[in-house]
């Protein structure tokens, strides 16, 4: 077997098991979503960001209230940060068995992160097989 091959094949091995942990990672999502079946308004209180040395992380602190609990919690910004403001009110979707798990319905743009995540998982693994074919039949 030529190095090459051992190194496609490696890398179909890590792209495979990178595959798992994506679609993992989405299905949890998903199925804590689901869960998600009441609704309320809430006020976004704080907008985070967090700079980093390569990369910066947004997150919205929430103030909203159950009918069991009044919650102050933080959600990661899907959208970009500015298409939010302190004060603003939104509407917050939470599971009633455990409210911690909610998210707001305006940054909810998982359908479309979930959507090219899948493609990714999908996709890395097929090609690096193609590559791995040519490469085993001298191409």
């Amino acid at each position: 077997m030529s190095e090459l091959l051992k190194v496609v094949l490696m890398a179909e091995a890590v792209g495979l098991s990178l595959s798992a942990i994506i679609a993992y990672g989405v299905i949890s999502k998903k199925r804590k979503r689901e869960a998600c079946t009441a609704r309320t308004i809430g006020e976004i209180t704080e907008i985070i960001h967090e700079y980093r040395a390569r990369s910066s992380n947004h997150h919205l602190r929430v103030r909203f209230e159950t009918d069991k609990v009044h919650m102050n919690a933080v959600e990661p910004c899907d959208c970009a940060p500015r298409a939010f403001s302190v004060g603003e009110k939104v509407e917050v979707c939470y599971d009633p068995a455990d409210p911690r798990n909610f998210f707001v319905v305006s940054n909810d743009r998982n359908s479309l992160n979930d959507s090219l995540s899948i493609a990714v998982a999908i996709g890395f693994p097929i090609l690096m097989l193609f590559i791995a074919l040519k490469v085993a039949h001298g191409g």
